[in-house]
């Protein structure tokens, strides 16, 4: 029984919840109905107490592996551009869903 509680699939519990509630909220903003912003930010706290419990640094991986693709799309001074923007275009997303990496960091976690 101890073995269900690590604090991977306590974070697990924990990003379903807060990707769940920041879609709910997303979906809600994208309709017009402002009142469910509550939502996005109730998604954006139980996704920040996920990253606490176990994934933060899969998350900053994922970013920085979505981030250099912007180094083959223009030349010189405008790929670091791309690489900053897709840097923080990830990180957002990760935010808001951080299902996938804390999935990816439980498995890396049983694997080894």
């Amino acid at each position: 029984m101890k073995q269900y509680f690590t604090r991977y699939n306590i974070a697990l519990v924990l990003a379903i919840i807060g990707s769940i509630l920041s879609v709910i909220g997303w979906v809600g903003v994208f309709k017009g109905n402002d009142a469910l912003q509550v939502y996005v930010v109730g998604g954006m706290f139980f996704a920040l107490i996920a990253y606490i419990f176990g994934g933060l640094l899969t998350a900053l991986k994922m970013a920085v592996g979505i981030a250099k693709w912007g180094i083959f799309f223009d030349s010189f001074p405008l790929n670091i551009l791309n690489v900053l923007v897709a840097f923080v275009l990830a990180v957002i997303i990760l935010l808001f869903l951080p299902v996938f990496p804390v999935l990816k960091a439980r498995s890396q976690y049983q694997n080894t």
